[in-house]
């Protein structure tokens, strides 16, 4: 059994041994032995089950329970009573219990059965709940189906499938901000032996060094001044599922060396206790920080910065994989149609071209950003250019700033969706503009020619070629159908497109 039990009964030996019973079941166990202790004890303990007495020396137990459900009403209650009727088994069930025993020859026995079923009910109602709040709670992306949009991604993914089989290794994740770190977290804990379990997260920057210790390991009723109950920290709540570290380079140096320890034994004790808890929780590390460079300026611990760096995994900008631009878009869109309750087809050529151009400096955050506003405007089907970079921050000439290499936003009539009709040939930018003809009202045509006259004009050098057309190097070899490790040079102008290809 696993769980927290509070008994409250004024019969001393009765209790104590009922409590040292479920203590080697696996229970932990606080004892009471009137309606004030009793009360205390719950407030401080908050336990997953309350074992009550129905004579206690100051009042009825019926009387703590009334008290008790005022502000919690699903915690399971067991009435027990030397005095067993129909009468007291009918009070006690109106008043909020959920079962009742006699204290009868075979009360232990049938009270540890009673504890098991009430505990194993109370962690189904957990799971439930949880998996409710993880129905409703549409914050966040889903993990899984967001990387799946990335082909960038792919080792990342299979570094996730490996460690998720392996609960107690300890994983660190770096990036920039708005990679997606919280989204790689998510994956490794869905992907893991419980992904029903508590998933829960903690900030090491914005909580003050005296709080953080508290937060992390909880603590004991007078350890510190104003620590007037006792307290279960996130360690400790999150048993069974995953504690995310948020920005760990920001942790105190007193604190590294304790988590250290914890890591190391995979146990800790609450601040003011003597009792050692087991660590039954996967820790995963985030940062945005340098960790080698921390460590050199001595302001990370060496030790604990390997004891992370078991199992590492480092999160590339998005300005280094625009190939994952659209398919993460699309992610989005989708996303934003069930949210929203609309019916948008994707994204026009022009709109397509500006986010694939543009270098993202916050990330896949930006990213969503931008595709959330434009959903929330957008009246059509399909979102236009105007719409995707309407809300960028603007320029000190009071225009708006540009994607890479692209000219500034100007507005344009309602978006139409793709098609083969009639397309003009968009401009290149300043310092690459030209003119050309072409035999082929196609996009496909279009791109060609643009790429062509690019690579004359740079004299067949593809990175000069790249930066005259606005894109990166890789996007452009792309474009041509070459791998990026194959050289550039004078034999990079693509070959005319065929009749009537």
């Amino acid at each position: 059994m696993k769980g927290s039990v509070l008994i409250v009964d004024d019969e001393a030996t009765f209790r104590d041994a009922l409590a040292r019973l479920l203590q080697r079941d696996g229970c932990e166990v606080e004892t009471a032995g009137s309606v004030a202790d009793g009360l205390a004890a719950w407030s401080t303990m908050r336990p997953d089950l309350l074992l009550l007495d129905f004579l206690l020396p100051d009042g009825n137990g019926l009387e703590l329970l009334a008290k008790i459900r005022e502000s919690d009403k699903d915690t399971p209650v067991v009435m027990m009573t030397a005095f067993g009727s129909v009468e007291n088994a009918v009070a006690a069930m109106r008043a909020g219990a959920t079962d009742y025993v006699a204290k009868t020859a075979e009360v232990v026995s049938e009270i540890r059965l009673k504890v098991e079923q009430a505990l194993k009910i109370a962690a189904l109602a957990d799971e439930i709940d949880y998996r409710r709040r993880r129905v409703t709670d549409d914050q966040e992306p889903d993990a899984t189906s967001l990387l799946k949009a990335s082909r960038a991604l792919e080792p990342i993914a299979q570094k996730i499938r490996e460690v998720a089989r392996s609960k107690d290794t300890t994983v660190l994740v770096r990036g920039e901000s708005g990679t997606g770190k919280e989204v790689v977290a998510r994956a490794i804990h869905e992907s893991g032996p419980g992904p029903s379990a508590p998933l829960v997260e903690v900030d090491c920057a914005s909580i003050p060094e005296n709080l953080l210790e508290s937060e992390l390991f909880g603590h004991e009723k007078g350890s510190f001044s104003g620590a007037d109950r006792q307290k279960r920290g996130l360690f400790e709540l999150a048993g069974g599922g995953t504690v995310l570290l948020d920005e760990i380079g920001e942790m105190p140096d007193r604190l590294q060396a304790k988590l250290l320890r914890v890591l190391e034994e995979r146990h800790f004790k609450r601040v003011g206790g003597l009792r050692n808890l087991p660590l039954d929780a996967r820790v995963i590390a985030m940062t945005n920080r340098d960790l080698a460079r921390l460590v050199r300026e001595g302001r990370f611990r060496e030790d604990l910065y390997y004891r992370l760096q078991v199992f590492e995994i480092v999160l590339p900008p998005l300005r280094e994989r625009h190939e994952d631009v659209l398919a993460i878009a699309e992610h989005f869109v989708a996303r934003f149609n069930r949210k929203l309750g609309k019916r948008v087809q994707g994204l026009t050529p022009e709109a397509a071209a500006f986010l694939e151009s543009y270098d993202f400096p916050g990330n896949v955050r930006e990213l969503r950003n931008m595709i959330e506003r434009a959903m929330v405007r957008v009246s059509g089907e399909w979102l236009g250019r105007d719409l995707v970079a309407g809300g960028m921050p603007p320029r000190v000439d009071g225009g708006q700033t540009p994607a890479r290499g692209m000219p500034a936003i100007t507005p344009s009539a309602p978006a139409t969706p793709p098609s083969g009709s009639a397309a003009a040939a968009a401009p290149l930018p300043e310092k690459g503009r030209m003119s050309f003809q072409i035999g082929k009202d196609r996009l496909a045509d279009i791109e060609k020619a643009v790429i062509a006259e690019a690579l004359t004009t740079a004299g067949g050098n593809t990175p000069r070629a790249a930066e005259l057309l606005g894109i990166s190097r890789f996007q452009l070899l792309r474009k041509l159908g070459r791998d990026e490790d194959e050289p550039s040079g004078e034999n990079d102008v693509p070959k005319p497109a065929k009749s009537g290809s």
